[in-house]
């Protein structure tokens, strides 16, 4: 007669971990989430001129800080649209920043250092670049889900094609919203096999 086998049951085995889940900052699952809107009012200098011409920024965005006691680190991506009325309407694509601060309660003032990776600008020539470096500070209010802030930057607007290259300094108020997390835990388990005796 035939020997009768038991099927198989299966039981959870634990997945391996993705590797963000070690991430100390940054960390999708763990990090704040928030969209944001920024409006800004930028002073522009062609080089190699000293006059100094008005312009006006809008910017749209979203980042990812992590919180560590009295501390914040973060990574925020923007894109903004620039309009200088005496030189040119600009495209800055994907604009990197890196910023961290200290913790005050609700108060957040963060140091910023970024990069502009990619504008296309449409003035007296069409005009390209790209790297473009920038740095600054702003002070940032934590209302409810809301951060509120006012931030002042510097800029090197490099120009590789078309116009000249120019100084860009400014002063902008910040709207960011929490937003979503970023992504989420999902079940780690995976069936495995398990024989009875």
């Amino acid at each position: 007669m035939p020997a009768v086998v038991a099927p198989a049951v299966t039981s959870p085995r634990p997945a391996a971990l993705p590797t963000y889940e070690r991430w100390a900052l940054l960390n999708p699952l763990t990090a704040r989430h928030s969209s944001g809107i920024a409006l800004g009012v930028v002073g522009f200098r062609a080089l190699p001129d000293a006059r100094e011409s008005l312009g006006y920024s809008v910017a749209f965005g979203d980042g990812l800080t992590t919180v560590r006691g009295a501390f914040l680190a973060g990574g925020r991506l923007e894109h903004e649209l620039r309009l200088v009325p005496h030189d040119a309407l600009s495209l800055n694509v994907a604009r990197y920043y890196w910023e961290a601060g200290p913790r005050l309660g609700p108060i957040e003032p963060m140091a910023r250092v970024g990069l502009t990776l990619l504008h296309l600008d449409y003035g007296d020539r069409v005009s390209f670049g790209m790297f473009s470096p920038r740095v600054g500070f702003g002070l940032w209010v934590k209302v409810a889900q809301t951060r509120i802030g006012v931030s002042v930057f510097s800029e090197y607007f490099w120009r590789w094609v078309g116009q000249d290259s120019a100084f860009v300094h400014g002063l902008t108020l910040e709207i960011q919203p929490d937003a979503a997390p970023l992504l989420t835990r999902q079940p780690t388990s995976s069936p495995a096999p398990t024989m009875h005796p």
